[in-house]
């Protein structure tokens, strides 16, 4: 009768140890998912600052260019002293603001755009004399 007694406690120790590891294992394994989760979490995170910080850069880069006076004519750097000069009386023509209403171009968007034309030109001019 011991014996099974002694067979008995020690099926319930078993079973006991048995139930106390799959309960250590599942949260083993909770606690695995839980820093893997962590884990993806911080990669979006990452990922999106990464997407945003790009993107400030190309609104930045993008608000801040300056226009040298060739672009805003619309010549070449180097180019014949001729054409800058035809673009710019075909710029004037479309932008000056006594003709700006027949253009479709408000007036004072005109003027503020005729300043910069001339601003150009005058820019330009000084480097073909």
């Amino acid at each position: 009768m011991g014996e099974v007694m002694i067979g008995i406690l020690c099926l319930m120790i078993i079973g006991k140890f048995t139930f106390v590891l799959m309960r250590l294992t599942k949260e083993l394994s909770a606690m695995n998912q839980q820093k893997e989760d962590a884990k993806k979490q911080k990669e979006k995170r990452e990922q999106y600052q990464k997407e945003r910080y790009q993107q400030r850069q190309e609104e930045s880069s993008q608000d801040f260019h300056i226009p040298t006076p060739w672009e805003i004519l619309g010549v070449l750097y180097g180019c014949k002293f001729s054409d800058v000069k035809r673009k710019y009386y075909t710029l004037a023509k479309q932008y000056h603001p006594d003709h700006a209403g027949r253009n479709g171009i408000n007036e004072d968007e005109a003027i503020i755009k005729m300043q910069k034309i001339n601003a150009a030109y005058a820019e330009v001019i000084r480097f073909y004399r």
